[in-house]
C-alpha cells in the first residue's frame, strides 16, 4: 500500500462534494457522518468536510489530516465504485484519534454490508 494520498483518490471540486451529497446516501456516526454515491468511473474518491462549527483553522485541519489517515490506511474497507463524503461534526475535535478511527471504520462496515 502506498504511504500517500494522491488527487486521484480526492474529490477536490465543490461540484463533486455536492454531487455525492445531494445523490448520495447517508450514513452517521458518533463523530461525523458520510454520504456515499455511485460512481461512474468505478473508481473510489473520498472527500473531506470540516466547518467552522468544529473549531478554528488549527483545529480543522488537524481533525481532516486525522480523518484522511485513517482512510489511507484502511481504504480496501471502503467499497469500490462509489465516492465518499465525510462530514466531521464539532465532536470530533475534541477525541482521540483511536475513536475517531473506530467510529469511521464501524461506519465503512455498514456501507459494505
Amino acid at each position: 500500500m502506498t504511504e500517500t494520498f494522491p488527487k486521484a483518490h480526492r474529490l477536490r471540486f465543490r461540484r463533486q462534494f455536492l454531487r455525492v451529497q445531494r445523490r448520495g446516501r447517508r450514513f452517521d456516526g458518533q463523530h461525523m457522518f458520510l454520504f456515499v454515491a455511485r460512481d461512474r468511473a468505478k473508481g473510489r474518491r473520498f472527500g473531506f468536510t470540516v466547518s467552522k462549527k468544529v473549531g478554528k483553522a488549527v483545529t480543522r485541519n488537524q481533525v481532516r489530516r486525522r480523518l484522511r489517515e485513517v482512510v489511507r490506511i484502511h481504504r480496501s474497507l471502503f467499497p469500490m465504485g462509489f465516492h465518499y463524503v465525510i462530514v466531521a461534526r464539532p465532536k470530533a475535535a475534541k477525541t482521540t484519534f483511536q475513536l475517531l478511527k473506530q467510529d469511521l471504520l464501524q461506519i465503512a462496515q455498514r456501507v459494505s454490508s
